[in-house]
């Protein structure tokens, strides 16, 4: 996989949000997202785009198995930008980042979980210091 996270390749930081309990966006979104709005995520599953969260519903008026969630039904190059306006329009939510679990979160999600895989990481200076 290639560095895409300032330096920090997309396994390690899998890895190293691993070892902070976070194992998919769900997780993600539990730990990082402010408890706002903004709480959401936009993925592509089964030729469906969902814009769900874990935190409240975002479509009241969906079928009870989307547990929520908005679906935009269609191929991904065209439901993914439609979603991704919906959701941008609901929540206020401008910049999206890729999450490495799949799909779109908030960016600064992405940011605050690469801060604290940082903050986790050993430098040159303190590696195998206990």
């Amino acid at each position: 996989m290639g560095a895409g996270l300032d330096g920090v390749t997309m396994s390690k930081f899998a890895d190293q949000l691993e070892l902070l309990g976070v194992y998919n966006n769900h997780t993600l979104l539990m730990r990082f997202a402010r408890p706002d709005r903004s709480c959401v995520a936009v993925d592509y599953r089964l030729s469906a785009t969902r814009v769900w969260s874990p935190r409240r519903f975002l479509d009241p008026r969906s079928h009870w198995s989307n547990t929520g969630a908005k679906v935009f039904c269609s191929i991904r190059s065209h439901s993914m930008p439609v979603a991704l306006a919906w959701a941008t329009k609901v929540t206020g939510v401008i910049e999206w980042a890729v999450s490495h679990f799949g799909g779109r979160v908030p960016k600064y999600v992405v940011d605050a979980a690469k801060l604290a895989v940082r903050q986790q990481l050993p430098t040159e200076g303190n590696a195998g210091e206990e």
